[in-house]
């Protein structure tokens, strides 16, 4: 019986692997349990970007994208992109600006949920409600590095 061949992990990923392993390590475990690492497939794979991307921003030396999006998602899985683009779930961001997002955050009034990314204070409601599966704001620190309160 012959077996399957994976590829080598990218010399791209290899740089990300030994930096996050060592700096967030939180990030590498979550990688280390996905079927990504056990196909031998690395973060530059998932997460390289392009100039145009609105969210592409540069990191060590190589542009990249902190969100993976389903457009992303798309190089390797055209199948499920498809799925998922024709599912109820891909339009959650239409949420964001609508009325049911306004009596979330505004009707409910509770703006008593202060945090560094929120000085002025946000809805808690919201913030472990809706944004758990309808997004939320990252920012980006002018060192490259991600806001830890986002």
């Amino acid at each position: 019986m012959r077996g399957i061949t994976l590829p080598a992990i990218s010399e791209e990923s290899a740089k990300c692997i030994d930096c996050h392993k060592k700096q967030s390590p939180a990030i590498y475990e979550q990688w280390g349990t996905s079927k990504h690492f056990r196909a031998n497939v690395g973060c530059y794979e998932c997460h390289k970007a392009e100039e145009k991307d609105l969210d592409a921003m540069l990191h060590e030396g190589k542009l990249i994208a902190t969100i993976v999006s389903p457009r992303d998602c798309n190089r390797c899985h055209e199948r499920e992109t498809a799925e998922f683009i024709a599912s109820h779930h891909s339009k959650g961001t239409r949420i964001l600006g609508s009325l049911d997002n306004t009596l979330a955050e505004v009707v409910e009034g509770n703006y008593a949920f202060k945090a560094p990314a929120f000085p002025r204070g946000n809805s808690a409601a919201a913030v472990s409600g809706c944004w758990q599966c309808h997004g939320s704001e990252v920012k980006v620190l002018e060192n490259g590095k991600l806001d830890p309160a986002t």
